[in-house]
């Protein structure tokens, strides 16, 4: 599974000396993975062992019909974000945007009972699409200068994310 990342320290490669900006960084990655079935027996049917019955070994069939031909599931992720921080480092900025998509999602749908069966295993139509936007803002509110004993430090997080079925 491919996976990309790629940081730019912009602060160093311009040779930066501000007293305002300490460090800044952009960064990018793009990422594809597989997911496989949750249990490797989802491919096919097979029987369990039940208690004795007179003596004799008895059988049933699994509840979950199996599916040959069940696909892996695909996530591909792309973010984007930066990395700023000011007045020698008390300030930072965190910024991430990132964006993934799965393909092929592994569904297992509840069936009737009068089947013989109560569950089956397949994979869904559409993709499923998350959106998100995070931000940290950390900040160095109190420093001891004598041997860093004493320190306060905050942070604020922001999260918001959208999911999305494409369809279905």
């Amino acid at each position: 599974y491919p996976s990309m990342n790629l940081g730019f320290i912009f602060t160093e490669a311009a040779q930066l000396d501000s007293k305002v900006l300490s460090y800044g960084k952009f960064r990018a990655s793009f990422a594809n993975v597989g997911n496989g079935a949750p249990s490797p027996y989802l491919t096919s049917n097979f029987f369990n062992a039940t208690a004795p019955v007179q003596g004799q070994l008895s059988f049933e069939p699994n509840g979950e019909i199996g599916n040959p031909n069940l696909r892996p599931e695909t996530t591909s992720t792309i973010e984007f974000g930066t990395d700023l921080r000011f007045f020698e480092n008390r300030f930072g900025l965190d910024v991430t945007w990132y964006r993934s998509e799965t393909t092929d999602p592994i569904i297992i749908s509840f069936i009737p009972s009068s089947s013989g069966y109560t569950t089956a295993v397949l994979n869904g139509d559409g993709p499923i699409r998350n959106t998100g936007l995070e931000i940290l803002f950390n900040a160095t509110i109190l420093e001891a200068e004598t041997n860093r004993q004493l320190g306060w430090e905050s942070s604020l997080n922001f999260n918001s994310l959208r999911n999305e079925v494409v369809s279905i």
